[in-house]
This record gives structure tokens, C-alpha cells and sequence, in this order.
């Protein structure tokens, strides 16, 4: 396993953690006063300190409570092989958009990993696999809400 492998995923945990201590039962995602040209800016310095890496905005319901609409995701590429059940990866759905959902089980077959939001009932279609795999996330920067 690679240095930024186990960085990433030190620091996944870490944000898992505090995430885990603040959750106080309802399924709203955590406010942020950040303003969104500011989180940005903070992504983009993520970004360039390691080739490769990507940051982007997520969008929909599936991740919530841990994403919301105004979450600035930032991934980083991964060797196949360092993947793991539970971790959050990006990859490019069947129809080309970017999905970043949790890795729920290994193919038999170790051609493919199935992935489901974390607010979905069932997982996703799509599969992942080594030629649509964009990374595993990095870092999450929450931003204030839109009006």
C-alpha cells in the first residue's frame, strides 16, 4: 500500500470518526459557514499536491447524511489492488457520470466491486471496475448552503 493510500485512508477514517460523534440522529447532513468560492480554493491546493488527484462537486441525496449538495469531494487515484470494502471511491457510472459511492462487496470473480450510497436501498447498478475507477476520496470540504 502505497504513503498516500495509507494517508487517505487515515484520513478518511479520521473524518469518519469526528462525523461519528457529531451524528445526533437525524439524517441531515452538517452545516457549514465555509463560503463556496473558499472551499474551493482549499480543494484546488488539494489538488495540486499530488498528481492526479480530482476535486469536484458532489450532487444528490445518496451520500447524505455524510454529503450534501454543497460538499467540494477531492479523489485521488488508487491502485486496484489497495481497494477495500467500505471505502468511498469515485467512478464513472453506465452512462458516463461520475458516481462516488461505498465499495459493498468484492465480484468472485475480482473483475469488479459493487458500490451503493450510503442513503440507497439497494446497490448500484453500474460496477466498478479498473478501467472506470477514478479514486478513492481524499478529502471532503462542506460549503454553505445555496439560497
Amino acid at each position: 500500500m502505497t504513503m498516500n493510500t495509507r494517508l487517505a485512508i487515515l484520513l478518511f477514517s479520521a473524518s469518519m470518526a469526528l462525523i461519528g460523534c457529531t451524528y445526533v440522529g437525524d439524517r441531515s447532513s452538517p452545516d457549514s459557514d465555509l463560503r463556496a468560492g473558499e472551499g474551493m480554493a482549499v480543494a484546488y491546493q488539494l489538488e495540486g499536491q499530488d498528481k492526479g488527484r480530482v476535486a469536484g462537486w458532489g450532487r444528490g441525496e445518496s451520500m447524505q447524511p455524510i454529503f450534501a449538495d454543497n460538499t467540494i469531494l477531492v479523489t485521488n487515484p488508487i491502485e486496484w489492488e489497495d481497494l477495500q470494502k467500505g471505502m468511498l471511491v469515485a467512478y464513472f457510472g453506465p452512462h458516463g457520470d461520475r458516481v462516488v459511492h461505498s465499495l459493498v462487496r468484492y465480484s468472485e470473480s475480482g473483475d469488479y466491486w459493487q458500490a451503493k450510497g450510503i442513503n440507497n436501498l439497494e446497490a448500484d447498478g453500474g460496477r466498478v471496475t479498473r478501467e472506470n475507477l477514478i479514486g478513492v476520496v481524499y478529502a471532503s470540504i462542506q460549503t454553505e448552503k445555496a439560497d
